[in-house]
């Protein structure tokens, strides 16, 4: 919608059968989703996982590359500022829960979501993003700097 990009991504499964391995356990948690989370902190046979994204283009938005250089291009810089919402949610069948806590995971609980806000750049191929965890007291915000992986 010329500056303003919305774009949403939605993962879920279910584990299926008597005796499934611990690698096929679904974990989440921090690059691998609820990024406002320890790293694989959540886990389950049964995993739903949602995230959206706002960018609100901000000046330079031209369409020429910053630089070339032989054949290849530098692209324009396209900032955005970025708003982004994510929640997971997770079961572990009771037979699996061992695994699940001997992989350091855990259920959880109910949906856990985190919100942040940002800055990308090239039109959101690498982002800058302060993420909070909704249920967290502490005020434990994490910081992520890398590509964008809701593509």
């Amino acid at each position: 919608l010329g500056p303003i990009t919305i774009a949403a991504r939605g993962d879920a499964g279910h584990v299926f059968g008597e005796k499934v391995p611990p690698q096929k356990l679904f974990r989440f948690g921090s690059v691998e989703g609820l990024r406002g989370y320890e790293a694989n902190e959540f886990g389950g046979s049964t995993a739903a996982l949602g995230r959206a994204r706002l960018l609100l283009g901000i000046p330079p938005r031209g369409a020429q590359p910053l630089a070339r250089i032989g054949l290849f291009l530098i692209p324009p810089l396209r900032p955005a500022l970025v708003l982004l919402g994510e929640t997971g949610w997770t079961e572990v069948e009771e037979d699996l829960a061992d695994e699940l806590v001997r992989l350091g995971s855990r259920p959880t609980d109910g949906a856990r979501s985190s919100y942040g806000y940002g800055l990308s750049l090239f039109d959101d191929a690498i982002t800058i993003e302060r993420l909070i965890p909704f249920d967290d007291e502490d005020g434990d915000a994490r910081w992520y700097v890398g590509l964008t992986y809701w593509y």
